[in-house]
């Protein structure tokens, strides 16, 4: 088990010829001079996945960085990362789909519009999912509902 575990991103479509991380190189010395326990993983290097590393190190911290190229891909890593963290913890994401009924206890109903063919209180569109904690809902699903 790691203690801090820093990651570089593969880029997608290869603009540039592999980029040495040496930003990140630096900051793993420094954390390493000052005592922690640093693994650093290079994607463009290692070919493997992103969870697999992370069940695999079980890091207590973990520091992804990027360049202008790689910051989709950083982003989808840390979105990724924080969902299944979120999941293991029992959290589940509220994921409504167009015309199910609106729920004011899972739903947050942020506009109303006009749906033809669709009944009242149907939603319309989702804007963003919620997330739930068994029978507690920590975020509503951000909804348009029909007129």
């Amino acid at each position: 088990m790691s203690e801090i575990l820093l990651v570089f991103p593969s880029e997608e479509g290869r603009v540039f010829d592999k980029m040495p991380p040496l930003g990140l190189a630096w900051i793993a010395s420094f954390l390493e001079s000052k005592g922690f326990s640093v693994d650093f993983v290079d994607l463009q290097v290692v070919e493997k996945d992103f969870n697999e590393i992370l069940k695999e190190k079980k890091p207590r911290v973990v520091g992804i960085s990027g360049t202008s190229h790689t910051r989709y891909k950083s982003f989808q890593m840390a979105r990724d990362g924080l969902l299944q963290g979120l999941a293991e913890c029992g959290v589940e994401t509220i994921d409504p789909e167009i015309g199910d009924a609106f729920d004011p206890q899972m739903h947050e109903a942020m506009m109303r519009q006009d749906a033809e063919g669709m009944d009242t209180d149907h939603i319309v569109m989702v804007m963003q999912s919620g997330f739930r904690l068994g029978d507690i809902v920590i975020s509503p699903a951000k909804v348009s509902v029909s007129n």
